[in-house]
């Protein structure tokens, strides 16, 4: 029995019960980041010296040190953002933009075990857990990658199981966009790109019973090479920057080594 089958016989009250311990898990999750927004001065070492200052870079324009192929852009290019359109000092706006990610994470997590746990209860539970994490508060509200690792993984793995209820193609692409961004988060996160690839054929092989016909499988092909593009779509900039600069295309400089 799935989760989606039991939604539509929980009773009205207890969803919009759901909907307020969602809106709780928010509002806490956006005070705790108003908090280190305002009162964090301690720096982590790689924020001090490697985040922040690709942050600030970033939102003056200078791309070659705000995009710095040493290291993963997207979580600096995000602060650097909010920096140059709010005006914000870079660390704070980096801060936030950690924090925003973390918060937005229930998200996806409570689509995701929605559909992993017939019961509702233990989706809300599961995000009130995570948002009150001490370990996922105090680095995700720090600065560094993690935050912006765990909502894009967490949003990949909602899609892939989400793309089954209807097998849209907007959801496949959707599912290629958010591994892009996990790429792009931390570029060690290319190891889950076959995890999730053999994960939706594994899961298509199951919805037609396990049938070994080659017709049985035509259905996953244009899902996945749309997936597969637009994956290669968001993560092709990145990895032009990088083959400019260092003459292998790849998502940064620890790439570039490793190919080397």
């Amino acid at each position: 029995q799935t989760a989606s089958s039991v939604s539509g016989i929980v009773p009205f009250h207890v969803r919009m019960n759901e909907k307020k311990a969602l809106f709780l898990c928010f509002a806490v999750g956006i005070s705790i980041v108003a908090v280190y927004t305002a009162f964090c001065t301690d720096m982590y070492r790689d924020v001090a010296g490697r985040y922040a200052p690709m942050a600030r870079a970033f939102s003056e324009g200078n791309w070659q040190l705000g995009l710095d192929v040493r290291h993963s852009p997207l979580l600096p290019a995000l602060g650097g953002s909010l920096a140059f359109f709010s005006g914000l000092e870079p660390y704070r706006a980096l801060l936030i933009a950690s924090g925003c990610l973390y918060v937005l994470t229930i998200f996806p997590l409570n689509h995701l075990l929605r559909r992993l746990c017939p019961n509702q209860a233990i989706a809300v539970w599961g995000c009130l857990l995570y948002i009150l994490a001490p370990k996922i508060i105090r680095i995700s509200c720090s600065g560094l990658l993690e935050s912006a690792r765990n909502f894009m993984f967490v949003s990949s793995a909602a899609l892939l199981l989400g793309f089954f209820e209807g097998r849209q193609l907007w959801k496949a692409a959707l599912l290629g966009l958010a591994l892009g961004g996990l790429c792009l988060s931390r570029s060690e996160c290319v190891a889950y790109l076959p995890l999730f690839f053999g994960a939706m054929l594994l899961l298509h092989w199951h919805s037609t019973g396990f049938s070994r016909s080659t017709a049985a499988m035509k259905g996953i092909i244009l899902p996945l090479i749309v997936s597969a593009c637009v994956l290669i779509l968001a993560l092709l900039p990145r990895l032009f920057q990088v083959w400019n600069e260092c003459g292998i295309p790849a998502l940064d400089l620890k790439q570039v080594d490793f190919a080397k």
